[in-house]
């Protein structure tokens, strides 16, 4: 008997374990608790990056302001070294100004309140009398506008130059 069916041959069958079961379209992906999950990690080192970020900005900008006012500083102790010591009293009180990076005016901006809207000032007082000589006590100081720590101040002796 021929079987013209015969020919053909059958697939062998698979044992059920080594099936490929597919998940339905429905369960595929991540889960909204997973989804919720990874959104929230990404926010918080996002937030910590943008954290950082403005810390370092805030910190260069005092940076930068303390550096003009330390210039600014040294600049006036240097003029004030160069004065004759009978003309030193009269500089007690007077303001001076901080340039700002390209040299220009008011680079830095006086606190609210302050008498000549000048970021510096030139602090002359007696100090003590030495062999017959005049000890003047000089404070040059800066305090800007701008928060917490906006203050530099010099103090220094000067008495007769020989």
């Amino acid at each position: 008997m021929n079987d013209p069916f015969a020919r053909l041959e059958k697939p062998p069958l698979r044992p059920a374990a080594a099936t490929i079961q597919r998940p339905l379209a429905a369960e595929a992906g991540a889960s909204l608790i997973e989804l919720m999950l990874m959104i929230s990690v990404a926010v918080t080192i996002l937030a910590g990056v943008l954290t950082g970020v403005a810390h370092h900005s805030q910190q260069r900008r005092l940076n930068i302001e303390r550096s003009l006012a330390l210039t600014a500083c040294r600049n006036t102790v240097e003029a004030v070294r160069s004065v004759p010591i009978a003309d030193l009293p009269a500089l007690d009180g007077r303001g001076f100004d901080v340039p700002g990076l390209n040299g220009q005016p008011h680079g830095l901006r006086a606190r609210a309140g302050d008498a000549d809207g000048l970021v510096g000032l030139i602090t002359v007082r007696r100090d003590q009398l030495v062999a017959g000589n005049v000890l003047y006590q000089v404070d040059i100081s800066a305090a800007w506008d701008g928060g917490a720590n906006r203050e530099l101040r010099f103090t220094f002796l000067v008495g007769e130059r020989r």
